[in-house]
């Protein structure tokens, strides 16, 4: 609902919550809880650990695209979610298709620096089978020569109702990124 690009400029709003970029756009980003090591938070992308062995999750590169929530719980959450989540847990959740009738969507956006996104999805449900798929290319020369930045994303999750109170889905993410430096 922000309209922000990538997951790193949404959470930067959350009180508590700090983010630490190496450079620019693209570059290594850590995120600290109230004062927590980076390596203490859990990221979940629907459900499921994202981390890395020893609980480094570099977020810089995750953009909103297929994204419908994104929740930061800041504070130990080591009982629920595992030893790892000592400092807080961030969760992800996939965008599923709700309506009956196919919703497709394009948008485009763009500014100075060269600066372009691009995005297309379509989702949609049909008896017990639900569908989304997601798309997106974000392009920037930032202010410094040599200094390009691209992302391409492409995110979906396809689910279908196994039973009264058991639902299947599977979600795919695949993030492209490239630095001109």
């Amino acid at each position: 609902e922000l309209g922000k690009p990538d997951i790193i400029e949404a959470i930067r709003t959350v009180p508590g919550v700090q983010v630490l970029q190496t450079g620019q756009r693209g570059q290594t980003a850590s995120l600290f809880v109230r004062g927590g090591n980076a390596n203490f938070n859990k990221v979940l992308i629907d459900g499921i650990p994202a981390n890395d062995l020893g609980g480094l999750f570099d977020i810089a590169e995750i953009q909103t695209t297929g994204v419908e929530s994104v929740e930061i719980l800041r504070s130990a959450n080591s009982v629920l979610h595992g030893s790892d989540a000592m400092a807080g847990v961030v969760s992800i959740t996939t965008r599923r298709g709700t309506s009956g009738i196919p919703e497709a969507s394009y948008s485009t956006e763009g500014g100075n620096l060269g600066t372009l996104r691009q995005a297309a999805s379509l989702g949609g449900a049909f008896s017990r089978f639900d569908y989304f798929a997601d798309v997106s290319r974000f392009d920037t020369d930032n202010d410094v020569p040599n200094n390009t930045y691209h992302n391409t994303t492409m995110a979906g999750r396809f689910g279908a109702v196994a039973g009264r109170a058991t639902n299947v889905s599977l979600t795919m993410r695949r993030t492209g990124t490239a630095l001109g430096l």
